[in-house]
């Protein structure tokens, strides 16, 4: 079972290449992975957002710093989780409403 643990705006979309990944073919409902970049100086917790339809993965920005940090422990941790697009503003003029996500956490068996 998942629960679904955080939905966001995409943060730094104007700064990676999400107006490309829309021009290819970018939708609701597809899935987009998530890897850790602690090796970022500006933001320890920062978490990339790729898009999983495009060969090779395009970076569509980052989960928003201000609700990273505990997804960010339980990526860490290796917790399973489901990733997907729920919304796209191609004709939006602001770069944080441009894509949504929806990140489900599975639940650990008890």
């Amino acid at each position: 079972m998942r629960t679904v643990f955080e939905q966001c705006f995409i943060a730094g979309w104007d700064h990676a290449d999400g107006n490309a990944a829309i021009s290819k073919g970018l939708i609701t409902g597809q899935e987009v992975k998530l890897r850790r970049e602690a090796e970022n100086k500006f933001d320890t917790n920062a978490i990339e957002v790729m898009w999983a339809g495009a060969s090779p993965m395009i970076k569509l920005g980052y989960v928003p710093r201000v609700s990273n940090g505990a997804l960010a422990l339980l990526l860490d941790e290796g917790r399973a989780y489901k990733a997907r697009v729920v919304e796209v503003n191609p004709a939006s003029s602001n770069p944080w409403k441009k894509c949504a996500i929806r990140v489900e956490i599975e639940e650990e068996s008890k």
